[in-house]
């Protein structure tokens, strides 16, 4: 009896490690596409009217260190690359 409740055990065991992975595939073969369209032309949009007035508050205020000024421009720089890339990529069809 032992030896089959351990069989069980393992079974189950090994069953739920095969639906975790088969849910772990199925997640990541979802996120294959780039992000939605509307979306892209939405950041892009922000991007080009936040970032330029950002940019110039940034440069202009006297209260930030180097350090402080360099990590909000490097931020700024890292939403216009992954802007860029999400253009390049292919992306998920629209609404």
């Amino acid at each position: 009896m032992k030896s089959i409740d351990r069989l069980h055990r393992n079974s189950f065991r090994l069953a739920s490690i095969f639906g975790l992975l088969m849910l772990l595939c199925v997640w990541l073969g979802a996120g294959c596409a780039g992000p939605n369209a509307d979306y892209v032309a939405a950041d892009k949009a922000n991007y080009h009217d936040i970032g330029t007035d950002y940019a110039r508050y940034v440069n202009n205020d006297a209260t930030l260190t180097p350090d402080e000024r360099q990590g909000k421009l490097d931020s700024l720089e890292l939403w216009r690359m992954r802007t860029e890339a999400a253009e390049a990529s292919p992306t998920a069809p629209g609404p």
